[in-house]
């Protein structure tokens, strides 16, 4: 069978070649699915557009032949993680008549029900919203979190009175939130900002934050204009909040909110912002960050260095460099240890050096970094594995990580 060209409908999507021209079934493990990447973590960015696109896979020739590979699977399946694989792609692929199959696997007891009601969300047929409703009202707290994600899920307006009453819920409020950022209307948007405004729980908070934030910055009028206003004019928790979770989608309008907040005298906030600018990954933040790492306070000095190392770009990693060449020696060997890329010639240089010239703390910190990995398949450079080779005399408590590195290397 041919792979489905998923991309050609917006979406992300291959299947496993050990599904073939048929359907084989491994006892020695389970098969995979690569299933559409359209749900990221925790939020669907392309609400709209995926459930809008989903109808016109399902009606292709391509789209039935998945939708059959995932009934013979859950039949045939001799793992669970098969069988919970083969569910999930039939909630992308399959049709209204297959909300009972998966309302059976949703049922009390049995091993696929967190699977099925993902499926049914998916689905978002009348039979999955209707499965979902009674679902819902059974209230059964093994699987209520994840029905009340599956009802956002679907988009339906039925959805939409259960998620906002479950927001009153402290079990379920997080789960109320996830799930009306799931739904993604103006609806749920209009809910998620009365929320946020009206809520002083700070868990609760960053959960409506988050729901708010993975709206499109253009999209329904703007959700995340509420967010916006708390950077300058709400209460302390909501600030921080706000702050996290527009780093989290890298808002653009979040940069200069954190780079005020570094020099707040109030530490939760600092050390908030110092987090949410690593997550943000924007080059700018960079020399506030080294400045914090090489002379603020020992309560956020590793807390900076950790979010360099978060940072996915060149300023950030010349930065870690320049605090192990010169930096003290607790916020040196931090900065030892926080590199990302040990493929990157001058990383492997500096610690190197570091373990010649620095002193024990940075040095011990260097070796654990240098010899930890991970390495690419070809393995780590000859000038690690000298050094490594250098290092088998050492005392006992190096000599026994290194022998095992250069076995394995």
């Amino acid at each position: 069978m041919k792979s489905f060209a998923l991309k050609s409908f917006g979406l992300v999507a291959v299947l496993a070649a050990a599904f073939g021209a048929g359907v084989a079934f491994d006892s020695g493990g389970p098969q995979r699915f690569e299933l559409p990447a359209i749900v990221g973590d925790g939020f669907a960015t392309d609400r709209a557009d995926w459930r809008e696109r989903l109808p016109e896979l399902r009606a292709t020739a391509e789209g039935d032949e998945l939708r059959q590979i995932a009934l013979d699977s859950i039949a045939l399946a001799v793992s669970t993680s098969s069988r919970d694989q083969a569910i999930e792609l039939l909630g992308w692929v399959g049709l209204d008549q297959d909300a009972l199959l998966l309302r059976d696997l949703a049922g009390e007891g049995g091993q696929h029900r967190v699977s099925a009601v993902r499926a049914l969300g998916r689905l978002g047929s009348p039979a999955a919203v209707e499965t979902l409703l009674e679902l819902h009202d059974l209230n059964d707290p093994a699987i209520h979190y994840e029905v009340l994600h599956a009802l956002g899920n679907t988009g339906d307006p039925q959805a939409l009175p259960l998620l906002e009453d479950a927001l009153e819920v402290d079990a379920y409020a997080a789960s109320a939130a996830w799930g009306l950022g799931l739904h993604g209307t103006s609806e749920s948007a209009r809910v998620l900002n009365q929320a946020f405004r009206d809520q002083r729980n700070r868990d609760q908070l960053y959960s409506l934050a988050s729901a708010l934030a993975s709206f499109p910055p253009e999209d329904l009028g703007g959700p995340r204009a509420t967010l916006h206003e708390a950077l300058s004019r709400g209460s302390q928790s909501q600030r921080q909040a706000a702050m996290s979770a527009l780093a989290q989608v890298k808002d653009p309008m979040v940069y200069e909110a954190l780079a005020q907040a570094l020099d707040s005298n109030n530490a939760s906030i600092q050390t908030d912002a110092i987090s949410a600018l690593g997550t943000l990954n924007d080059p700018r933040a960079v020399p506030a960050l080294e400045r914090i790492a090489r002379y603020g306070s020992a309560r956020i000095r590793s807390q900076a260095v950790w979010s360099l190392g978060a940072m996915d770009n060149e300023e950030a990693r010349d930065a870690l460099i320049s605090i192990v060449e010169t930096g003290p020696a607790d916020t040196a060997s931090s900065a030892a240890g926080a590199f990302r890329d040990l493929e990157d010639e001058g990383v492997t240089e500096v610690l190197g050096w570091a373990i010649d010239s620095r002193g024990t703390m940075v040095r011990d910190a260097a070796r654990s970094r240098l010899f930890q990995g991970p390495w690419s398949d070809g393995g780590p450079p000859e000038a690690v594995l000298a050094l490594a080779r250098e290092f088998l005399g050492a005392p006992s408590g190096w000599s026994g990580q290194v022998y095992i590195f250069l076995l394995e290397h």
